[in-house]
């Protein structure tokens, strides 16, 4: 393999990680173009959206590489794109060679997710933060936290038997709802408005939507299109799991 393909490959691969991970369009770009020129090569392009990225480098030259990446986009995890941005930045201060460079990217892939029961814990308090900051009150908040802890054990499971999002979507929020209404109905009046809330706040897109908002003020006009369809489609399958919730047992309370 030539020198010009291993940089070319290595630039992708952190892409690729960023992207799978989460990252920004324009970030990924702004990733790959700064790694391949910090190897002293400035003949190349780089075209990135949501879910691919085309490269390649010597187009001028007799020697041209290129490199096609579909790329499928997981949940986000910041501490790889914070490692990986440091890879980056390291690579850009000349302080690692390709070799080190490609063992340091193999470390950022072996990072893994904080454990479920953190995970579960992280989520619970979340969705009780949230109620409570739009006026629930420290009862609603107690069922806020187990609903949130309870939603995510079940996205975990849901996540490691490759559940679609769709569905992971319509149930979580179904489920959420019919525990809600049990609650209210059999265990305590709480206020069923927040506990649904405080549910749902977990599985909102934001972060998609976000995105997709930042990539068309950068002129990404494909991504960020794309991030915001996929952002009111969740948005919609969330309501469909309530109104299914809603129309079946709401007449328990």
């Amino acid at each position: 393999m030539t020198e010009q393909k291993v940089i070319l490959t290595l630039a992708v691969d952190v892409g690729q990680a960023l992207l799978e991970n989460g990252a920004e369009i324009y970030r990924v770009e702004e990733t790959i173009r700064r790694i391949i020129e910090a190897y002293d090569y400035t003949d190349y392009n780089v075209f990135i959206f949501s879910n691919g990225i085309f490269a390649d480098c010597g187009e001028a030259s007799d020697e041209t590489d290129t490199i096609i990446r579909q790329v499928k986009t997981g949940p986000l995890h910041l501490k790889k794109i914070k490692e990986l941005n440091q890879l980056s930045r390291d690579i850009c201060s000349f302080n690692v060679s390709v070799p080190q460079a490609r063992e340091e990217l193999n470390r950022c892939h072996d990072i893994g997710p904080y454990s479920d029961k953190i995970q579960a814990l992280a989520c619970g308090v979340g969705c009780a933060g949230f109620i409570y900051i739009i006026g629930a009150s420290p009862i609603d908040c107690i069922f806020g936290f187990l609903i949130g802890a309870f939603l995510r054990d079940f996205t975990l499971l849901a996540t490691r038997h490759n559940i679609s999002g769709v569905l992971l979507n319509v149930g979580g929020s179904f489920l959420i709802t019919l525990f809600s209404i049990f609650v209210v109905a059999f265990v305590y009046p709480v206020d069923l408005d927040m506990l649904i809330i405080g549910g749902i706040f977990a599985l909102i897109p934001g972060t998609t939507f976000t995105t997709g908002i930042r990539d068309l003020f950068n002129a990404d006009y494909l991504s960020g299109w794309f991030h915001l369809i996929d952002a009111l489609m969740g948005a919609a399958e969330l309501a469909i799991g309530v109104g299914i919730a809603f129309y079946f047992f709401g007449s328990v309370l």
